[in-house]
Order: C-alpha cells, then structure tokens, then sequence
C-alpha cells in the first residue's frame, strides 16, 4: 500500500501560513514616493483582501506552462473568476533585481472592472481586470496596479499605462508586460481551480486564510483538535493546525472522517473556527440532501444542471 499524498509536508508551509496572517492583518501600507498615486495601492484593497481572505492553493495544484507565447485562459472549461486573492511565498524573497518583487510574501488580487481608469488603454479586446500585486516586507506591504483584459476566446492582453508625465522606456514596458501576463494568467487559472479543490477556512477574530487541501488534510484538522496546544500554544491556531498535520504524517495515525463529513463540516481550536466546504464542481453531482449539508451557504443546484 502506497504511502498518502502529503501536500503541508514542505517545511515552509507552516511559514507560509504565519506569513499571509501577517501580511494582511498585522502590516500597513508603505510609501512609495516614486510611483505614480494612480498605480499605487490603497488601504482599501488591503482591506479588502482580509474581507475575502487570501486563498493559499494546495501544492497538489499544477500550472502546465503555455505551448506559445499566446497566454490564453481556458474559457471552455472554466468560468471567468468574478474576483479573489492568490498568495504565497515569494520565490524572488530578497532580490536585488529593482524589476522584481523581492518580499516575503505576494498576494495577488484580482477584480473584473467594466472600464479603465484614466491614463490606461486597452492593447485588446474582452473582459477587463484590475490586478493589484502585494508585496509585504518588514516595513510593510508595498505594490501596484495593472490592468489587462481576457478575450473571447480566453486570450490575454496588456493595458498600457500612457501618463504624460510618466513615461516608461520600451524595455521597462515590455518587462513589466511579462509579469503582468504571467501573473494575471496564473492567479486566474488557480482561482478558477478552486471550485475543483477541497478548502479549509480558518477565520479569526479579524484575520481569514484559505486553505487549498486534501483528505490528509482534512484528516489532520481532526486530529489537531484533539491535540493539547502546549508546544504550539503561543501560536495561532491555525499554525497549530499545520504542524498537527506534520505530527500525524510522521507518525502514521490514520484518521476516519467519514461521521465528520456527514455532519456539521466545522471544528473550533482556541477561539479560531475552522470550515471544510467541498469543491463547488461536485455539487450537481451529488444529492439534494448533501447539498443542503455540504453546500449551505450556496445556491442549490439542479442535479444535472450548473451551480
């Protein structure tokens, strides 16, 4: 018998964790006296980040890279998202590269918009998308504003920022387009797969994570309530959560969740309240009384029918 998938078994996932809880709730926006104010963001997107909750994908999550040049979501399979915030780890943490985001942590928010602001101009055609890019470091949470649109047929294109007074050289916009792309495309093909995916919500008083996971993961959020929070009590239960799961992977403790998941899919660790939802796409697919449980606080589907 085959070991189970562990995706929370990288070392710094529970340091990922601790650093979207962060980020959002415990920084503030920092200056940038060298950006334009229209490009800068605002401490009603951060506020609105910690509304919604940054969505931490599963590692079990693959983007397979594009076959061209030609970015284009796939808008025959998947609905384009209405809005939401992708984070993590920052790859590029440190960076002395100035084209770079080089801190802790990214949260990408994505929003549709219905038109431009001012100074900005469509290179094509379709959907219209604010993406404001979060970069937390220790002196706060600093960043920027692009826009880009989604056509028809799922292709992606730039906006251009065309300020007077703020001019961009040739090889600056054309660097600043690739990041752009790269990221408005995968924050939007992750937050499309979260209706496939399994999540775990922890909401604090003020502070909500999303949590991308699996069985075993589900299997831990058990385990780790009957756990006493003596070594990982002066953290926040949800890095107690994190670490229950390390702890029953390295031991082998197998968990039944079957009476869980029949019931109310909710658990309660030192004040924080922890939610299981099922992926949206299954809800059609299952019946009307697992709908009910399982889909409370969503529309009840037609069986057969789209949620």
């Amino acid at each position: 018998m085959s070991a189970p998938d562990d995706f929370w078994n990288e070392e710094d996932f529970e340091d990922t964790v601790a650093a979207a809880l962060i980020a959002c709730f415990e920084s503030k926006i920092r200056k940038q006296r060298n950006l334009p104010k229209w490009l800068a963001i605002t401490e009603s997107e951060l506020q609105f980040v910690k509304k919604i909750g940054p969505y931490i994908p599963s590692n079990s999550r693959v983007i397979l890279p594009a076959s061209s040049q030609k970015l284009a979501f796939d808008v025959e399979n998947d609905p384009l998202p209405e809005f939401g915030a992708i984070a993590g780890k920052n790859p590029q943490q440190g960076s002395n590269d100035p084209s770079v985001y080089n801190g802790y942590f990214l949260i990408h928010l994505l929003r549709k918009v219905t038109r431009l602001p001012r100074h900005w101009e469509r290179e094509g055609a379709g959907q219209l998308y604010e993406l404001t890019v979060m970069s937390a470091d220790d002196n706060g949470v600093s960043g920027d504003k692009n826009y880009f649109s989604v056509a028809k047929d799922g292709e992606l294109f730039t906006c251009s920022w065309r300020h007077p007074e703020w001019r961009v050289s040739a090889d600056g916009q054309v660097a600043s387009w690739k990041m752009q792309m790269c990221h408005g495309f995968c924050g939007l093909v992750l937050l499309a797969d979260r209706r496939h995916c399994w999540t775990i919500t922890a909401q604090e008083k003020e502070a909500r994570a999303h949590l991308g996971c699996m069985q075993e993961e589900i299997k831990s959020l058990l385990y780790a309530r009957s756990l006493p929070m003596t070594s990982t009590g002066r953290k926040r239960p949800i890095l107690h959560l994190v670490e229950s799961h390390r702890r029953r992977m390295r031991n082998g403790t197998d968990v039944d969740v079957t009476a869980f998941l029949r019931g109310a899919q909710v658990v309660e660790i030192g004040g924080t309240v922890f939610k299981v939802s099922p992926p949206s796409s299954m809800q059609p697919k299952v019946s009307r009384n697992s709908q009910i449980r399982y889909y409370a606080d969503a529309p009840v589907a037609k069986q057969g029918g789209a949620a």
